[in-house]
């Protein structure tokens, strides 16, 4: 990112997982909007705010403000897009971003990493891995949360 730590400190405060307008010496610049909150969800469920004409998640902007630096991948622990506490951000890889991830929404098993197959048997998956083929969907279930926990996902993954 191009936008430096000290840049986003003169446009913003932090506060309790909050960005706030701080006053500017601008014109274009509506001074109605010191001291609110610059940004509202997004379908996706992130908050936005825009700097110099971009786009940026505001999670990504707190940690950038926070620390200094604008990593790859910016996790909320806690899998709540809204919570953009400090103390809930980290930064993280893509494939722990990945192990820290929701149920998909196209998800028919009800459990992540679980599929049935054309002639009823369930299929357990974790990510690129085959586990096993099994009988009932609770004995799937059971194998890829063992599984799923000794691989270092996260035990909200797939929630």
């Amino acid at each position: 990112m191009a936008i430096d730590k000290e840049v986003l400190k003169e446009l913003f405060e932090y506060s309790d997982g909050r960005l706030i307008y701080k006053p500017r010496n601008c014109p274009k610049f509506n001074k109605r909007w010191v001291g609110f909150t610059p940004s509202k969800p997004k379908t996706n469920g992130y908050l936005y705010v825009s700097v110099n004409g971009k786009r940026l998640l505001v999670h990504r902007v707190i940690y950038a403000m926070h620390y200094g630096y604008w990593p790859k991948y910016v996790d909320h622990i806690d899998g709540n897009p809204l919570n953009n506490k400090i103390q809930n951000l980290r930064s993280v890889d893509a494939k722990l971003n990945t192990k820290n991830s929701k149920k998909r929404v196209d998800n028919t098993s009800g459990c992540t990493g679980v599929y049935q197959l054309p002639y009823g048997a369930w299929r357990v998956r974790l990510g690129s891995n085959h586990i096993g083929v099994y009988e009932s969907l609770e004995l799937a279930e059971l194998v890829y949360h063992e599984v799923k926990l000794n691989e270092g996902y996260t035990a909200r993954h797939g929630v």
